[in-house]
């Protein structure tokens, strides 16, 4: 009898034991989760708050109209008050490029490309070697898609919204993960910025 209370009573002890270790491995889990898609989601942010604070309201276009001739290029204004999963915009060329002899910004991709005038830049989520990546391409000032500049900015994105309200632009990013232990839902991490357009 005695034996059988003992065995009862470890059976119980081991049982909770076990249990607060799944508990603690799980939560555990959640949180390095969660730390790798806030830096994911701060990536992202971060380089897009860089460089749309270089361009200007009137370099930012509507990706959802390609207008085909000439050149092929995003031109349509990005309108304000409509949420967007993608962007295209120019910046300045860099150094003595980024200004004309009349002292004038000359806008393209920022010279990443050479002296890519009219070049232009766009953000977006899609894949590339892996599913939600958080894209940015170079578009030649003829339109065409330069994929040796291509760059992955983040992993993990699933999703990235842009909103134009006066000179301010908001970037809305999630970034989120399927949990690889137990029946946990995938997590998510929404993060925003605001970037403000000086001209």
């Amino acid at each position: 009898m005695e034996i059988l209370v003992t065995v009862s009573i470890l059976t119980i002890v081991s049982g909770v034991t076990f249990g607060a270790m799944r508990i603690y491995d799980i939560s555990l889990s959640m949180g390095t989760t969660k730390a790798y898609l806030s830096a994911q989601a701060n990536q992202a942010l971060s380089k897009m708050v860089g460089e749309l604070g270089l361009s200007s309201k009137a370099r930012v276009y509507d990706t959802a109209t390609l207008n085909p001739s000439p050149p092929p290029a995003y031109n349509v204004p990005f309108s304000e008050g409509v949420l967007v999963s993608e962007i295209a915009f120019m910046i300045p060329l860099k150094g003595s490029q980024g200004i004309d002899a009349l002292g004038n910004i000359v806008w393209g991709d920022g010279g990443e490309s050479g002296t890519n005038l009219n070049g232009q830049l766009k953000y977006y989520v899609g894949t590339d070697s892996k599913p939600n990546q958080f894209i940015r391409d170079n578009f030649s000032s003829g339109g065409g898609l330069d994929i040796s500049k291509r760059r992955i900015l983040a992993n993990d994105i699933s999703s990235v919204q842009f909103t134009l309200s006066g000179n301010s632009l908001t970037i809305t990013v999630i970034a989120s993960k399927a949990m690889q232990r137990g029946n946990i839902p995938a997590l998510s991490v929404p993060m925003s910025a605001r970037v403000d357009f000086r001209n």
